[in-house]
């Protein structure tokens, strides 16, 4: 009698895969894989070997052709693309030479969202108009030829410039609103947005010494643990896992995750081509620390819902980031 059970055996195979972060790889034609690990692991090309559902890192691997992808153009500023709409999304270059500031260049578009670089494009009079305006600290008034993507990536650009010279961070999603005035008025208009939001952390550094943090903390733990929430939560997956799948669901990306205690988890993620860190329980995924300005509602999200609320803040030009 024939054994049918050795046709069901699989030999394992090897496949090329694109990393971004999180646990999962993805190998072109739309296949997503678990890796078995992801520690210290940066985006790029990897080959794994595929076993079952599962897949074990081997190497690095030669870049794959990203032609297959949709493209978009736009310039180069401070790790972001300048997009065609005038906003700014996160560029992974997966261990490409970093582009020239304000260089144009087209990326593709991956399924997960994320902005991949492809190629450098050839230059104009505007972008070179530019880097002069830059270099000299003005705006881009009288300068012809000015695209929208252009003025996105000057003014992150400007701003960026302004902010290490000050010794404050700057993310590009707290520049959003300010962009058109930055790319008018140069470093004047830098600035005052920094001036801005140097007040509103101020702002929030105070308010967040004044509660006792520590026992706000423990309250909040014990009301989520008391929630049907926490009961809810299939006991098989690990935290890391149920961040990844509540940020997925949000429409953002995990890039990594780790525990800062027992009962706390730091979640790194990317949604609307911006980079956030918040501090979760492992578990039930309540907000302890959302990682960005609420003015003290913290404790009334879940990692759930926080996307959403990031981006009615970027939409009202009220986004303030306190943890990076």
């Amino acid at each position: 009698m024939v054994d049918y059970r050795k046709f069901l055996k699989s030999e394992p195979e090897e496949v090329a895969v694109l990393f971004l972060g999180g646990l999962t790889a993805h190998a072109f034609g739309g296949r997503a894989l678990r890796l078995t690990s992801s520690v210290g692991l940066e985006p790029g090309w990897y080959r794994v070997r595929v076993r079952g559902r599962g897949a074990e890192l081997l190497a690095q691997a030669e870049p794959e052709s990203l032609e297959g992808l949709p493209g978009e153009t736009g310039h180069f500023a401070c790790g972001y693309v300048g997009m065609s709409r005038g906003r700014l999304e996160l560029l992974e270059r997966l261990g490409a030479p970093e582009p020239e500031a304000l260089a144009p260049l087209r990326a593709r578009r991956h399924p997960t969202g994320a902005l991949l670089l492809d190629e450098a494009l050839f230059e104009g009079e505007p972008e070179v108009l530019a880097r002069e305006a830059l270099e000299a600290g003005r705006g881009l008034s009288g300068v012809k030829g000015v695209t929208p993507s252009l003025r996105a990536a000057f003014a992150l650009a400007t701003a960026r410039a302004v902010a290490r010279e000050r010794g404050v961070s700057l993310s590009a999603a707290e520049l959003d609103k300010a962009i058109p005035r930055i790319a008018d008025d140069g470093r004047a208009a830098a600035h005052a947005l920094l001036d801005e939001l140097t007040l509103r952390r101020e702002e929030e550094r105070a308010r967040i010494a004044e509660r006792a943090r520590g026992e706000a903390l423990a309250a909040i733990y014990e009301r989520a643990r008391a929630t049907p929430r926490a009961r809810a939560q299939p006991p098989r997956l690990g935290p890391e896992e149920l961040a990844e799948r509540a940020l997925t669901a949000a429409g953002a990306l995990l890039l990594g995750a780790r525990r800062l205690g027992p009962d706390t988890l730091e979640v790194r993620y990317q949604f609307l081509g911006e980079r956030f860190t918040s501090v979760v329980h492992p578990q039930t995924l309540h907000v302890f620390d959302a990682g960005i300005c609420l003015a003290g509602a913290d404790e009334e999200v879940t990692l759930e819902s926080l996307p959403s609320v990031i981006r009615e803040a970027i939409e009202d030009g009220v986004l303030v980031i306190t943890r990076r």
